[in-house]
């Protein structure tokens, strides 16, 4: 009988594993060969990872470690390696053409780390669920985890919060490792898994207090309690965990070793910093902080029925205050309290605790007394049929197109290469259209970063391998991405006159940026508005690709004739 019960929670783990997998990997070559169309950060990623190849470590923002983008490199690595060996790809310079040819390869990889991480998440949660109680709330945890729908969200992204997630996940185990039998082992792990989770998203940092609490209980079940505040044998285990968190942390942010000066010093002035220290920093004009976005986030996360079971169950495990939950509780709240008090959100930041989130859930349903087997198997058929609802279309969509590769097609069938385009936005941010631009184009941007003090490298190589027709001179209008302390620099809008002046032929606005000015709740950015507006009314609007549901995804993209 016990054998057969193994073989069923092997079988229901596995379809759930199954499960989780399919809905994170669904869609994720969406977009590609044009890259960041799930997201900007996705260049950012990808670029950083590359870059290593020329033995520069340093981050292109401190605000962000590096551990995901040296996991790419690996990864790009050994795809050279393997494509070389089967005769595809010879030199490296065939390699790097293929990256501004079709990356295709890259941020397929890049995606995949992230789901494939993801779905490493379920299995990690179902230990700690079967740890904390039994394999019944491993399962159930599991299932949660499997269908959380922000976390499939962004599962399908080339960015570092699933991987950062996945670490305080193993952080955690190893902290209930160290509750049960405190070895070295169990520290070196839970030490291991704090640096690495560190060293992808600093907002990560809090894991460290899995370390001290579970270190705390151990204390307090020592034969030595008559003199607690002496050494004990668990302490030498601490100072090793701690040895292991910033080894773990410098493995993969090495510039922080390499350059420690530099590194602090630059580590002052970024955003996180500032948003910790009280600046108001709003990005991208979304006024997106305090109690209420978190309570939206989590909702979208969770859905109200799975979230309305967290806080019961929350509420009725505190009471216990058994020491597992005491590690998941000290953790829950210090890291919603961080971001309660921040001055900027945004949706992934949720994902973070999701994996404590459904443990907590699952141990609730197992737990107490009131929840019935049959009613307890009900809640969970609509927990998870309620969130495949949400995810599914998603993910149906991500199988579709987007408006602006629509909008690219449409542009080379009835734009001539002569024209001259102006675009809403820096090239940076791509939210315009997909089309090819000409080699002036690359080399006006390399002058544009070289002038501000970098290298310009990209765009030149990118001029080295722009291959492909029609291509279009292009000009971008590089609106401001953040407010501080609501003040916003000076905004230089171009005239309807001057740009048929400069020989502008055509205007390409997306919903991604005029979007943020019309819907930023304080005052200002009239002018930028006005700009917007006069392009309504005093131009032709040739055509406009807006999304459709379970067809299409993407800014709302409208192209104008002056």
């Amino acid at each position: 009988m016990a054998s057969l019960a193994q073989h069923k929670t092997l079988v229901l783990l596995l379809g759930i594993i199954i499960l989780g997998l399919g809905l994170r990997v669904v869609g994720i070559g969406y977009g590609l060969p044009n890259p960041g169309y799930l997201a900007s950060d996705e260049i950012d990623n990808v670029s950083k990872a590359l870059k290593f190849s020329s033995g520069d470590l340093k981050p292109r923002h401190l605000n962000k470690p590096t551990l995901y983008n040296i996991v790419l490199f690996v990864e790009y690595t050994a795809a050279f390696i393997f494509l070389k060996l089967l005769g595809i790809v010879l030199t490296i310079s065939a390699f790097e053409r293929l990256f501004f040819v079709n990356p295709s390869l890259f941020y397929l990889l890049a995606r995949l780390t992230s789901a494939l991480a993801g779905t490493l998440q379920i299995i990690v949660v179902y230990w700690i669920g079967k740890r904390v109680a039994d394999q019944r709330t491993g399962l159930l945890a599991a299932a949660f985890m499997a269908v959380a729908v922000l976390s499939i969200q962004y599962a399908h992204y080339a960015k570092t919060d699933i991987l950062a997630a996945l670490f305080v996940s193993l952080a955690l185990l190893g902290a209930l490792r160290i509750l049960k039998t405190p070895t070295p082992w169990a520290y070196l792990w839970c030490g291991l898994a704090i640096g690495f989770a560190v060293s992808t998203k600093y907002n990560a940092a809090p894991a460290l207090l899995f370390l001290l609490v579970a270190h705390f209980f151990v204390r307090k079940q020592s034969n030595h309690a008559h003199a607690s505040f002496a050494l004990q044998p668990a302490d030498a285990r601490l100072l090793l965990a701690i040895g292991a968190v910033l080894f773990a942390f410098l493995l993969g942010t090495p510039y922080a070793l390499l350059h420690p000066l530099d590194f602090l010093r630059e580590l002052r002035h970024t955003m996180i910093l500032e948003q910790i220290t009280g600046k108001k920093i709003v990005l991208g004009y979304e006024q997106q902080s305090g109690i209420g976005f978190l309570a939206l986030t989590m909702l979208k996360e969770y859905g109200w029925i799975l979230l309305l079971l967290i806080v019961v169950a929350t509420f009725a495990l505190l009471a216990k205050r058994q020491p597992p939950f005491v590690l998941i509780f000290v953790f829950l709240f210090v890291y919603l309290l961080m971001l309660a008090l921040s001055h900027h959100l945004d949706y992934q930041y949720i994902t973070m605790v999701t994996p404590l989130c459904s443990v907590i859930a699952a141990r609730g349903l197992t737990a107490f007394p009131w929840f019935k087997p049959r009613i307890r198997t009900l809640l969970v058929i609509t927990i998870v049929v309620w969130q495949l609802s949400r995810i599914v279309p998603y993910d149906v969509t991500l199988l579709g197109t987007d408006t602006r590769m629509q909008a690219g097609k449409w542009i080379e069938q009835n734009i001539p290469a002569t024209a001259t385009l102006l675009i809403d936005g820096p090239f940076y941010f791509h939210y315009y259209p997909a089309i090819r631009f000409s080699d002036a184009v690359y080399r006006e941007l390399a002058q544009e970063q070289e002038a501000a003090g970098e290298s310009g490298l990209y765009f030149s190589k990118a001029l080295r391998y722009n291959e492909g027709a029609p291509q279009y001179t292009s000009h971008f209008i590089a609106f401001p991405a953040l407010i501080i302390d609501g003040k916003t620099s000076e905004q230089t809008v171009p005239h309807l006159s001057d740009l048929h002046a400069a020989g502008i032929t055509h205007v390409i606005t997306s919903s991604y940026m005029y979007q943020r000015f019309f819907e930023y709740r304080g005052t200002g950015f009239e002018n930028v508005k006005a700009f917007y507006q006069r392009l309504d009314d005093q131009t032709t609007l040739l055509r406009q690709f807006a999304p459709e549901k379970f067809r299409s995804s993407g800014p709302i993209i409208k192209i104008y004739k002056l």
